[in-house]
């Protein structure tokens, strides 16, 4: 690896100092002394060589690059493409606190199923589902609507699609900036996007009643029916029809034995 700019073309110097040649010949004159002739032939050929290869890289205009200067390069290139490495790095190691599914399901069932006769109830008793200022924005010009209507009417059709990724990444882009707040900086999490989240991973919880046709979150695999009324009626019912089932077969019963 070399350099060729001309401001770095090395200059050699081909006169030793009165100090440094009395120093390298007293290193000459030990070194042969305890070495004999075979240290003054590698030292002749070592010189040599290395005499050759700076005259060479001398007429080419190159100069040799240390380890030292690598690295610095690597670091330089690396900070000029993604930057200097001044910010701490997020503890990765602790883990994120849990969240309640219960209380994420209960909340997004409740908004998916909201009027806007029970908007001022459902603030109350889920007040971090949504940021606060998301309620008062001013309806769409086009539809009338305001924003949790619009976010209301777009979660069912995620509900209808069984949570498409599409309409997953729509309702999750929630607008958690305060109007009027033009600087970028990072937002918390509230709970509908975390309940979007979960809801597009576990989709077979989105389901509508199979006796009313609301839309719920499905606790367990078989839950089919909600809310609790309607799994009664439909319980009622499935014993009325098992009666009259068992009627009709002890009425057939009693008139084959009569004949």
């Amino acid at each position: 690896m070399a350099r060729t700019d001309d401001k770095d073309k090395p200059t050699l110097q081909h006169k030793l100092t009165p100090e440094e040649e009395a120093a390298l010949k007293n290193f000459y004159e030990q070194s042969k002394a305890k070495h004999g002739d075979r240290f003054v032939t590698l030292l002749k050929s070592g010189k040599i060589a290395e005499q050759i290869q700076k005259q060479r890289m001398h007429e080419q205009g190159e100069i040799p690059v240390k380890w030292g200067e690598i690295g610095a390069r690597a670091k330089h290139e690396e900070e000029w493409k993604y930057g200097s490495a001044d910010w701490t790095p997020p503890n990765l190691t602790k883990p994120l606190p849990k969240q309640s599914s219960a209380g994420l399901w209960d909340a997004l069932e409740g908004f998916v199923q909201l009027s806007a006769s029970n908007l001022a109830a459902f603030k109350a008793c889920y007040p971090g589902f949504l940021p606060s200022h998301f309620y008062r924005i001013e309806p769409h010009s086009e539809t009338g609507l305001p924003a949790w209507e619009t976010w209301r009417n777009l979660l069912r059709e995620a509900w209808h699609s069984g949570f498409h990724p599409e309409y997953a990444a729509q309702l999750v882009n929630i607008p958690t900036v305060p109007p009027g707040d033009t600087c970028f900086e990072p937002q918390p999490v509230c709970d509908a996007q975390r309940a979007v989240l979960a809801m597009m991973l576990e989709s077979w919880r989105a389901r509508f009643c199979a006796k009313c046709g609301l839309p719920f979150v499905a606790r367990k695999a078989a839950d089919k029916y909600w809310p609790k009324e309607c799994f009664t009626e439909h319980r009622r019912e499935k014993q009325r029809a098992s009666k009259r089932y068992r009627r009709r077969k002890q009425a057939k019963s009693l008139r084959r034995t009569k004949r």
